[in-house]
């Protein structure tokens, strides 16, 4: 997982993955900056451009204990092999602080993992 936050890059140290009954979690975490870059979804989802607007796709993001919540952009999965428990694709989205409406701006997002 890499994408670039306010034009900085942010590849995270640690990624960690979860899939229950029916759905499944991404994560992205580095302590030493304390980022986590958080996605959520149903496990079905199919290859397609995901609008984060329509809320099937959560994502979260965490700096410094303050949360920014995914609000305008797009998630698209290229690969997902539900046999495999393997995902592959790219993001870009707005990151909005709800409590005093900051922005963060996330591009080239990619991602790569097994699940």
């Amino acid at each position: 997982m890499q994408v670039d936050i306010d034009d900085v890059t942010f590849n995270p140290t640690i990624i960690q993955t979860q899939r229950n009954l029916t759905s499944v979690s991404l994560g992205g975490i580095t302590f030493s900056s304390y980022q986590i870059l958080f996605f959520g979804f149903p496990d079905d989802l199919s290859v397609r451009v995901f609008d984060i607007e329509d809320g099937e796709i959560q994502v979260d993001y965490v700096e410094n204990s303050v949360l920014y919540l995914g609000t305008n952009g797009n998630f698209t999965i290229s690969v997902h092999d539900q046999v495999n428990d393997h995902i592959e694709g790219t993001f870009n989205f707005i990151g909005t602080d709800l409590s005093t409406q900051p922005t963060k701006i996330f591009t080239n997002g990619s991602f790569n993992i097994d699940y």
